[in-house]
Parts: C-alpha cells; structure tokens; sequence
C-alpha cells in the first residue's frame, strides 16, 4: 500500500487556460452551497451572507466559485467586493474552473465540486466543519483536522464544537474560527 500523502496536486490544469495570482493580496475563493440542496443535505450548505464575518479581513481578494448564482448572490457580491468569474461555465467547463482555482491561494467553502477540483490541483482548501457530517466523517471523528478524504484539504472547525447545538451557533463558531485563521494567514504570508 502506498504512504497517503495529504498535500501535491494531482491535476494539472490546462496551461494555455492559466490565470494570474493576485498581487500583494492573498487570493481567496468562496463557494457556500452545492447545486443540489434540498432535504437534509440543506443542513450541509450555508448562504452567502454567512460569509460576510470574513469580508472584511485585510490582505484579501475575494473571488466566487460558486456556479449557478442567483439574481441576489450576484448582487451581494458586487455589494461586498466579491470578484466574479467572467467567462467560464463554473457548471460545465471544468478545465476553466481547474484554471481558476489554481491560480488562488486558498479556496474556502463546502465540500462541493469546485471545492474538490481546488484540491485536486494543489490548491488549500479549508473546508467549513459545521456540520457533523462533514467535521465528523472527514476529521477520522475529530481526531484530526486533516481532510481524510481529499488531499490539500483542511477542516475548519474548533476542537470542543458541539453538534447538538444550534445550526446557527455552530456555522457562527466555524466562521469565527476561519476569521482567525485566516487573520493569522495573511499575516504570516504578506507581513514576514
């Protein structure tokens, strides 16, 4: 069997397709809801407007990778700051979408196809551990907060949350702790 390795790409996206990285700013993308979302799988997705306690960190370029963006998302992205792909089908043309997020420095989200192909082409990726679904099954129960399932994957979560609180209460501490680590990011990557 061979030794599993937790970082490295595994994809490469198509070079003619590359996209520049952002310049004096970490370039981030945010992805919040999967295309399918009803019945339970809701509790596994969050709105955008759950991510605005991370808009206003300094040092970041935000950029969507959600597809299938409604009339509103649209317009609370443009009211936030939140780059938009022009384009590329974020649903269809996955090798502009392996592009993309390969040119970001971090993806941070859901698990949801985008949030997989960051991944896969080597990208960081904090995937939101507010759910038990997602904390439990991808942290071996908590035991780590290396993604178990997906390289370059890391689940953001503190260590004593608790699912049997509010859904609510639990997406506000996830968020808080992504806020803080992310802080922590930029300060280590543009101020050293």
């Amino acid at each position: 069997m061979l030794p599993r390795q937790d970082i490295g790409a595994y994809l490469v996206p198509d070079p003619a397709r590359a996209v520049p990285r952002a310049e004096g700013r970490l370039k981030v993308g945010l992805v919040w809801r999967s295309h399918f979302s009803g019945g339970t799988r809701r509790m596994m997705y969050i709105g955008l407007e759950r991510l605005t306690p991370l808009l206003d960190v300094d040092g970041v370029e935000f950029w969507s990778i959600q597809h299938a963006t409604d009339d509103a998302e649209r317009a609370s992205l443009e009211e936030h700051g939140i780059r938009q792909i022009h384009g590329v089908d974020l649903f269809d043309d996955l090798e502009g979408l392996a592009a993309h997020v390969a040119s970001m420095d971090l993806v941070i989200g859901i698990s949801t196809v985008p949030m997989e192909l960051a991944a896969a082409v080597g990208t960081p990726t904090w995937s939101l551990g507010f759910s038990p679904e997602n904390y439990l099954y991808r942290t071996a129960g908590g035991r780590t907060s290396v993604d178990q399932l997906s390289r370059n994957s890391t689940i953001i979560a503190p260590p004593w949350i608790d699912f049997t609180a509010p859904y609510q209460e639990c997406v506000d501490l996830v968020l808080a702790e992504c806020r803080t680590r992310l802080e922590r990011l930029v300060r280590e990557t543009l101020h050293s």
